[in-house]
């Protein structure tokens, strides 16, 4: 959540204060596509904190299963962040590339003390490893269940096997679509290729004939 809440006030406000201005580093599209969906992540994460820190009143008995109950529908959202993740940070790259104006907005993000020495990039990855994390939590959680505490057990299990089941789908489509801009990559070296050797071979023509 603290990593979350860093990408959003650092990054993301600030980059939407900027796309607001009449010189503009960066668009809002620009923006959605960097960031897609990160502020929703972060609402999720303070509600589930939220609820986390109200059962942790009941210490040592806690029963957290519903919590995740109420996790689980909520992280198709973390399906697209992830999908999306290989294109957010090209999007990121070429801007750094082709705009001073961007890399010194970057630059005076990126030195705010809560980054840490921290990139924009590197925060832009976090989110990628919560699923996995939730499942190791899972099982550690499952293994300090009582087998007396039938129902919170059995919702702990279901929760890890639909997160392992979202965590494969996620891995599938992440090497699916990285392969198609792979592809897509290649067509585009190869066209580039054949103009340039259009245009050079026109040209010995014309110098050929003149």
């Amino acid at each position: 959540m603290t990593q979350l809440e860093v990408l959003v006030s650092n990054f993301l406000r600030p980059f939407k204060m900027s796309a607001s201005s009449s010189k503009a580093p960066i668009t809002h599209e620009e923006i959605n596509c960097i960031f897609l969906n990160s502020e929703i992540l972060l609402f999720l994460h303070q509600i589930f904190y939220k609820g986390l820190s109200k059962k942790l009143e009941n210490w040592p008995n806690l029963f957290i299963g519903d919590l995740f109950d109420f996790l689980l529908p909520m992280l198709a959202i973390y399906q697209e962040y992830v999908r999306n993740h290989h294109y957010s940070l090209q999007i990121l790259t070429e801007l750094k590339s082709r705009s001073v104006e961007f890399r010194n907005l970057l630059k005076r993000c990126e030195e705010k003390p809560k980054c840490e020495s921290r990139s924009l990039d590197v925060f832009l990855t976090y989110p990628m490893h919560q699923i996995p994390r939730y499942i190791l939590v899972l099982h550690q959680l499952i293994s300090h269940t009582t087998p007396s505490s039938i129902n919170e057990r059995k919702r702990l299990e279901t929760s890890k096997v639909k997160l392992e089941e979202l965590s494969r789908t996620m891995r599938d489509e992440v090497s699916e679509t990285e392969n198609i801009r792979c592809n897509l990559a290649i067509e585009k070296l190869i066209v580039e290729g054949c103009e340039v050797i259009f245009i050079f071979s026109f040209s010995l023509i014309t110098n050929n004939n003149i």
